[in-house]
Parts: structure tokens; sequence; C-alpha cells
């Protein structure tokens, strides 16, 4: 320890405050970016995707809701990351909280740390995308959990769509296809890499009709590398956190040596004084 006159030096306190803020670099970002998925981004992302295209904007549907929260649970219960379970449907979560239903969907996500990227990675998911976009939903609901995914923290994100039984006889959902513009809509999406693959799935299915799930697909860094936008992305973030901490790291230093230029001065005047 350095001690001066009985008291620590500047040097000290310089290389401590130096130490805790190396640790803040690697520890607040993790701390931030797990908070901010919430329902309410996700939701608004949503429906203003939806205006662009002139669709009706969901309302939040607290059995829905509840059926998401219930799902989450689940997933995190079995440690199984999927639509339908061996001896359940995902519409099974739904009936559970007594929604009544024409047609629903599910859209699911893990491992994301912000609102924008997961949805751009629905965005860029065909069938994410249209469940998004889908002329006939008009309720939501939304959970957002974190828990431990194969001994790891991660954030789980279930989202169901619905649309009462009253649309059943106003719309037909075969032909989704035909009537919906947002088919030769080119949006590039922008996805973020993380410790663990970002996976996710969807659903959709009719009352009465089986539910087929999509394909698992699993982002790699592979992935990540080929996507242009999303390196590009990713290099300006880390060379903006990069210039940020420099930044603050000069300042530091600058001060400290303001702080012993001042200190010298002071004693000087002091001495002169006497």
């Amino acid at each position: 320890m350095n001690v001066i006159g009985g008291k620590k030096s500047i040097f000290f306190y310089f290389r401590n405050s130096l130490l805790l803020w190396i640790m803040g670099i690697f520890l607040l970002p993790n701390i931030a970016f797990a908070s901010s998925i919430t329902p309410a981004n996700l939701i608004e992302l949503t429906n203003q995707e939806r205006a662009k295209y002139n669709l009706p904007k969901l309302t939040i549907n607290e059995l829905l809701t509840k059926a998401a929260e219930q799902k989450a649970e689940a997933i995190f219960a079995v440690q199984k990351f999927s639509h339908n379970f061996a001896d359940k449907k995902f519409s099974g979560w739904i009936k559970e909280q007594g929604y009544q239903y024409s047609i629903v969907g599910e859209n699911l996500a893990i491992n994301f740390t912000a609102s924008e990227p997961l949805f751009n990675a629905w965005l860029a998911s065909p069938m994410h995308k249209k469940n998004i976009l889908h002329d006939d939903f008009r309720e939501i609901g939304l959970a957002i959990k974190t828990s431990y995914w194969l001994g790891e923290e991660t954030t789980l994100v279930v989202e169901l769509f619905g649309a009462p039984p009253a649309l059943a006889e106003q719309s037909v959902p075969d032909t989704f296809s035909h009537r919906s513009p947002f088919l030769s809509y080119q949006n590039p999406a922008q996805l973020i890499t993380s410790n663990l693959a970002e996976n996710y799935l969807n659903n959709i299915a009719a009352d009465n009709t089986p539910a087929v799930a999509a394909s698992k697909q699993i982002i790699t860094k592979n992935f990540i590398i080929k996507n242009k936008t999303a390196a590009i992305n990713y290099l300006l973030t880390a060379v903006k956190i990069t210039l940020i901490y420099t930044a603050v790291m000069l300042l530091l230093v600058l001060c400290y040596f303001y702080a012993v230029y001042f200190a010298k001065l002071y004693k000087k005047l002091q001495l002169m004084a006497k």
C-alpha cells in the first residue's frame, strides 16, 4: 500500500477506481441488456410493423398473456425449447386459460438481449413474420422470463396471437398468402450473437387443425459472419464501446495528473507563504 504522511496516496485510489471501472465495463452491459426486453417494446414493434401494411392493431389479452407465462415456465421446467411437448400442443396452454379462438399462433425466442434484434430475427424468418403480419389476428399475449437454460442464465420470450371465434366467418386463413402484401417487402435483418445460439420457432394453427411446428433455426457465428449487415453492426458496436472506454480512461488519467499537479502546486504555495 502506498502511504504518504499517514494517508493513502492518490495513485492508490486511482488504481482501485480503475479496477472497479474495468469490472463495470464487463458486468454492467450484461445487466442492462438483460432488462432491455419488455412486453411493451415487443408489442409496440409488432403493431408498428403491422401498421406498415394497414393491418389491424393487436390488443393485449390477459388470457393470452397468462397462457404465455405458463408456457414459458413449462419450457424452463422441462428444458425443452419447442412449441409442442409430447403430451401437449402449444394451443393447450391457451385452452387452459379459457381463451376462445378461431385461430392462434406462437412465436418463441431465447437468449436475445434486446427487443430490436429479437424482433428483426423474427422478421427474417418467413413463418415468424407470417404470424406477426397475419390478417386475422386481433389479440396478443406476451411473456418474458429469465431463468436457467442448459446451466446458463438466459431470457425466454413467448408471444401468442389469437383471433376471437367471431372472425371465423369473416376470414379464411387459406387465402392469407394471396391477400397479404408483405411478401414482396424486403426488410434486412440485424442479428446479434451471444453465448448461446439464438433459437427461435413459430407455429400457427386453426382450432381444429393439427399444429405443425416449423423447423428449428439455429443462428451460429458462421451464419452471422455471412450476414454482412449483422457483421457490420456488430463491429460498429464494438468500436463504439472501445472508443467510449478509451475516452473515459484518458479522462481518468488526465484527472489524476491534474490532481497531482495541483497537489504539488498547493504544497509550494504553502512553503512560499511561510
